[in-house]
């Protein structure tokens, strides 16, 4: 996180030219308090980040429309989802090595949570 946003990069695979992949997923207001992120093994550029009591799921190569890629909260990509239900802040998350739409969490609470990301309500 730096003071104009959050910034993932993509060390694994490489882009057109062997460019390293980068994208600032979150704006200047979201970027402090984002403490964890991970990429889905299974669905390229759907990426999960924990920020307070709660978890984004954002799809880093998807538009927020408009055109403009950095737009809506100076963001790059498209908001998918938006999960909160910890009433502390989430200390890790994972997707599931089995199935594409299953993301894990767990919080200061000491609460776990198995989301389905298709789903508003975990499972």
């Amino acid at each position: 996180a730096t003071p104009t946003g959050t910034y993932v990069v993509d060390l694994e695979s490489q882009g057109q030219g062997g460019q390293v992949r980068c994208w600032r997923v979150a704006g200047p207001t979201l970027a402090p308090a984002v403490s964890r992120v991970a990429f889905n093994p299974h669905e390229r550029g759907q990426l999960a980040c924990a920020s307070g009591r709660s978890v984004y799921i954002v799809d880093v190569d998807g538009d927020r429309g408009g055109g403009d890629r950095e737009s809506k909260a100076g963001s790059i990509g498209a908001l998918k989802h938006t999960y909160s239900n910890n009433l502390r802040p989430i200390n890790a998350l994972d997707w599931s090595p089995h199935d594409p739409h299953l993301l894990a969490t767990c919080a200061e609470d000491c609460r776990f949570f198995m989301w389905d990301v298709r789903q508003q309500q975990p499972l």
